[in-house]
Parts: structure tokens; C-alpha cells; sequence
């Protein structure tokens, strides 16, 4: 696809894409956990916008006209008893709170959706991890250098940024994994328990990096991924 399958995918649930795009999108959402979580976000939201638009709608003034723009006008044109604004001060405050909890609301939904797209991207680079590691002797990549190795070796680039990662880069590429220094181009054999052997983590540098909260996404050497909390001082 030629854009952002973010925005495909808005069009998706629209309806307004051909067979052929519709196809393509559900092969995505078939595969892929970060489309599958956005287009329901998506959904979400508006059912919760279309929910807070009929109450709205419910609530306009005795003998105001069906047409929306009617109704609109209604409530702004100033009444004779202007001299006592409280019911107007309460329908704006009322509105300001409604949009402040939406707001609120879609921040929640686009951390979420960051965490699991950061989850993904691990998963995906631990995987290519272990497949270099297989195609070299069953020798993980250095430490170091881990990402330009992978990418050498497979002829492509990865993603390697987490959408929950905000430092600054200064201009260049922000890698926001990293791998145990102390497995740097070891051999998988000296691996006693590959399921409790961290292979890969959100890391700023060589530290483990507290991006989600307290917590931090760990892959293990069998491939899979999980999160593990800190606890505060």
C-alpha cells in the first residue's frame, strides 16, 4: 500500500475503498495485532462521539427546529433573562468537561496502542535475532552493533523505534532496543534455559529503559515477549 495503512484503514471502515484495497487491509488485520487494535480503537471512538452527539441532540430547547443548524442557533442566541447566565455557564462547563474526558479518554487508547506496537516491533527483531543467530554458527550478533548486523545479513531495514520511546535523537536513527552485552556473539549452546534467558529489552543505551510506566518489554531467547515491573522506591 502506497500510504499509511492507518489511514487505510479509517477509509476501510468507511466503506470507501475497492475490493482489491478491502482485501488487501483484511489480510493485514489477519496478521497483524497493532492494525487490529487501531481499527478497533477507531470504532471506539465513534461510537462514543456518535453516543455523545444523540445526547446533545435529545437535549435542545422546547420548539427549537429539527434542522441541526436550528437547533445550533437556538442555544446561542442570547435570551431575554441574560441577566442570569447560570444555566448557560453550566451547559459550557458541562461541554468543556465532555471534551476534557474525551480527550482523555483517546490519550489512554494511544498509549495503549503504542505499548502493543511496541511489543510487536521487540517480538519481531527478537525473531531476526535468532534467525541470524542460525544462519552463523548459532552465534548471537554483538552487543554493539546487533542491529546493523541483523539488517547486513537480512538485506533490509527493521523498525527498531518503540512509539512510547520520546528521548531525542539529535537527527539521527533512535534504536530503542538492546541485547544483553553479556551473551554478545556467544553461541546459543551455552544457553542452559533459552525460556528464561533475556535475548532482547527496551533499552535506552546499554540500561534497561521504564518506558511504560514502571515497566519494561523483555523478550526471551524461545521467542517470546512479556513486561516486567519495577517497583518504586
Amino acid at each position: 500500500m502506497n500510504t499509511d495503512w492507518r489511514e487505510r484503514l479509517a477509509q476501510y471502515d468507511d466503506e470507501q475503498l475497492d475490493a482489491r484495497e478491502r482485501a488487501a487491509l483484511d489480510l493485514l488485520l489477519a496478521n497483524d495485532l497493532e492494525a487490529r487494535a487501531y481499527l478497533a480503537a477507531l470504532r471506539a471512538d465513534r461510537r462514543r462521539l456518535q453516543d455523545a452527539f444523540a445526547v446533545a441532540v435529545s437535549r435542545r430547547p422546547p420548539g427549537a427546529a429539527r434542522d441541526f443548524t436550528a437547533g445550533v442557533m437556538a442555544r446561542v442566541t442570547p435570551r431575554r433573562r441574560a441577566w442570569f447566565p447560570a444555566p448557560r455557564l453550566l451547559e459550557v462547563c458541562a461541554a468543556a468537561l465532555m471534551v476534557c474526558t474525551l480527550w482523555g479518554v483517546q490519550r489512554h487508547q494511544r498509549g495503549e496502542r503504542d505499548d502493543v506496537a511496541c511489543a510487536n516491533r521487540l517480538k519481531d527483531l527478537t525473531r531476526v535475532v535468532l534467525t541470524y543467530a542460525q544462519d552463523y554458527d548459532e552465534r548471537l550478533p554483538d552487543a554493539r552493533r546487533w542491529l546493523a548486523q541483523v539488517e547486513q545479513h537480512t538485506g533490509r531495514p527493521y523498525n527498531a523505534t518503540c512509539p512510547s520511546d520520546h528521548r531525542d535523537a539529535g537527527g539521527s536513527r533512535l534504536v530503542s532496543y538492546g541485547l544483553p552485552y553479556d551473551l554478545s556473539g556467544s553461541p546459543l549452546s551455552r544457553v542452559p534455559s533459552p525460556s528464561a534467558q533475556v535475548a532482547a529489552f527496551d533499552a535506552d543505551g546499554v540500561f534497561l529503559d521504564l518506558r511504560h510506566g514502571r515497566a519494561a518489554n523483555v523478550s526471551y531467547l524461545d521467542g517470546r515477549v512479556s513486561r516486567v515491573s519495577v517497583p518504586r522506591p
